[in-house]
Formats: structure tokens, sequence, C-alpha cells
């Protein structure tokens, strides 16, 4: 899913991934600017603003991949930034608004369930680039706040998903600067970002600490980013996918979406091998997906475990 077009008549379409099979998903017939498409994680939706219905104040909108049934999910939520993201298990969508000030907020998918997480009355900027952490159980968020020499100073956060336990990512050898386009390694266990006005990208542990300089000065921050994290094969000597009861449900955050308070690992894709569960507890939920296993045939197999 991308966007193409001019600054003032911004289409959402998709393609196969060779460049075939090209449809443009929101041809209004008029210039209207959508932006910031986001695949749902079974693959079935499609999120998106808009300002197709306000007179220019983007809104947040739901269609179905192919296009059809598309559902406006806000009123009045005047989106500071277009950036919008699923959590992990599809249940929840976050998203920056700006009544007064620039906050991160949730919502269910069809609309119902809005709550401001950050919820700052000053009206300043107080919450942008929500990213979920892959286990859905935190959320990144950027803030402003204090001066730098080159303008405001940009902070990196990190809130449970109901908006408690908030924690200033400030590392302290990295110097007071500005901080964004953060995002979490796919076991959930560091955190990439940018420092602008210093030496580029680092990585640090969740909660702030161990900074890394993974550039060391080879480019210059202020034109480096959004950088991301490569997407690692899980794949054991085996041959098998493991599905345990940690923050990332094992190789299910490879596969799928999971769950880490019902331990449930839900398939995305069709799989051509095994499945090991090799915890207590689990719930796999096949989500209509075949699951073609390793020489013995089809299914998913237990590790002398109970659940």
């Amino acid at each position: 899913v991308f966007l193409a077009g001019d600054v003032f008549n911004q289409n959402v379409y998709t393609m196969n991934f060779d460049g075939s099979n090209l449809h443009n998903l929101t041809n209004t017939g008029t210039k209207f600017k959508h932006e910031s498409p986001n695949w749902s994680p079974d693959g079935k939706k499609i999120i998106f603003a808009s300002d197709r219905d306000t007179n220019g104040a983007s809104e947040i909108y739901t269609m179905n991949a192919d296009g059809t049934d598309v559902r406006r999910i806000t009123n009045d939520a005047v989106i500071h930034k277009p950036l919008v993201a699923w959590s992990p298990n599809g249940t929840k969508i976050a998203f920056v608004g700006t009544t007064p000030a620039a906050d991160i907020y949730v919502v269910d998918p069809d609309g119902s369930k809005m709550q401001n997480l950050t919820n700052d009355t000053t009206g300043n900027i107080s919450g942008f680039e929500p990213n979920w952490s892959p286990d859905g159980a935190r959320i990144l968020f950027g803030t402003s706040g204090g001066v730098h020499a080159n303008g405001l100073n940009f902070h990196i956060n990190v809130m449970n998903a109901d908006g408690s336990g908030v924690q200033e990512l400030i590392p302290e050898n990295v110097g007071d600067s500005r901080y964004y386009n953060s995002s979490w390694s796919p076991d959930g266990a560091r955190v990439l970002f940018i420092q602008e006005f210093d030496d580029g990208i680092y990585t640090m542990d969740e909660d702030g600490t161990n900074v890394v300089n993974v550039t060391k000065g080879t480019i210059g921050a202020a034109t480096a980013g959004p950088p991301d994290w490569q997407p690692v094969s899980a794949l054991t000597n085996d041959g098998m996918w493991h599905i345990k009861g940690n923050a990332t449900g094992g190789d299910c955050y490879s596969i799928g979406t999971w769950d880490s308070p019902t331990k449930t690992c839900t398939l995305t894709q069709d799989l051509n091998q095994g499945i090991i569960i090799d915890s207590d507890g689990i719930v796999l939920d096949g989500n209509g997906r075949t699951i073609t296993g390793n020489n013995t045939g089809s299914g998913a197999y237990l590790s002398g475990r109970a659940g």
C-alpha cells in the first residue's frame, strides 16, 4: 500500500510486489488529501487519514483491502500529524490529535472507546510518532520540551498501552538535543532512534540505558532517517517456528500477532514450516491459515506442554 499524487491530491494505492495489479482505492474524483495508509496486522483492512469530509482537517478512516466499506472512525479529532499505527493484535489504533494539544490517542477500529493517553491541557506539542511495542503492551512516543540552540528539544518516551507508567528515555551520554524517529527492535528489547545535530543513528535498551552510536559520525544526523529494523527470520536450526510465553511470543512476531495477556498467537500468513509450542498456556489461533509442517505433515506440535 502506498500514496501517489501531488500535494493537493493524494490517493491510496495497492499493487503486487512486482508492480502488477495496481489499484487506486480512494479515487473520489475530487481533490482530497489521503495520508498515512497502514495495513491491519491480518492484512484485511487499511487505515488512512483524509480530509475528504472535513474541508482540510484530517480524520481517520478504515476500508477493506479492496477499497470497499470506507468508514470514518474519528470525528473532530483534528489530526496533528497524519500518522496512525495499528496495535500488533489489531484491536487498537494509535494516532496524534490536537484538542487542544498534540496528544497520543487510541481508538478501537470501529471508532469506539477513544482515549487520550497523554492528555496535555497546556496547548504545547506533547506527543508525536506513536509506535507500538511488538507485544502491544507499550507505546513509544515523542514529546517536545526545553530549548536547544537549534530550536525545541524533542525527547523519546515510553508508556503502557493504557497511558500509565510514562517514562522519559533520555540517554545521558548523548546530550540534550533532538531525539525522534524511534522504533522497537523485533524482539522489543532495543529502541532505534535519531539524534539530530549530533552523530546520527543510535540504539538503546528499552529502559534508555546502554546507548550505542551505530553510525559513529559517518553520516550527518540532520539527513538521517527514518531508520528501521530489518525483520529477522526467527527459524531455528530445526526449521520450525517456536511459540513461547515471552514478550513477543517467541517466533510469533514473525508469523502472526501476539497478545501477551492471553498468550495468544494469531497467524497472519500461511506456513510451509511446522510450529512447536514451547511454553505452557499458549493459545494458537489459526485464523483460517494453512500450516504445512516439516517431514511429518501438517499441524502444530506440542513440546511436552500443557495448555
